[in-house]
């Protein structure tokens, strides 16, 4: 489970994240196509957006939960 890019208790920086992808991929080809792990992004902050892509490379998808009751607010 990740939260967003960047510093503080639940941040990560990007170029680890891709890194956790690479792994995380090679884990899912070793486990014979069946997918046993699930990323996922809590709060749905805007670089969610980043991350989705970062999947994408990795042939990976993710689960985004995203606070509702954020949205339309700056």
């Amino acid at each position: 489970m990740y939260h967003h890019f960047g510093p503080g208790r639940y941040g990560i920086d990007r170029v680890k994240f891709q890194e956790h992808c690479g792994i995380i991929a090679g884990l899912n080809v070793q486990m014979a196509g069946h997918q046993e792990l699930m990323v996922t992004f809590d709060d749905g902050n805007i670089d969610c957006l980043e991350a989705a892509a970062d999947l994408e490379v990795a042939g990976l998808k993710g689960k985004f939960f995203v606070t509702t009751s954020w949205l339309g607010r700056s």
